[in-house]
């Protein structure tokens, strides 16, 4: 079974909402292939999100992916 860890980074600053760029927003853990693909373009719905990190937590290896 495969572990990925998806970590959602804010792409704004708006220290008033306590965003700012480069802080992890979100750090959910998956095993199933869908639910993390739904959880990736759900990030690219929200404005406030720069870029997402998915690692494979066997591996180690890591994928970034930009919102805009």
């Amino acid at each position: 079974m495969t572990w990925w860890k998806l970590q959602t980074f804010y792409g704004v600053e708006e220290p008033e909402n306590g965003k700012h760029r480069g802080d992890c927003a979100i750090q959910p853990m998956f095993t199933d292939d869908r639910a993390l693909q739904a959880a990736i373009a759900a990030s690219h719905l929200r404005d406030d999100i720069g870029w997402v990190d998915v690692t494979d937590m066997i591996t180690h290896k890591l994928r970034r992916e930009y919102m805009r």
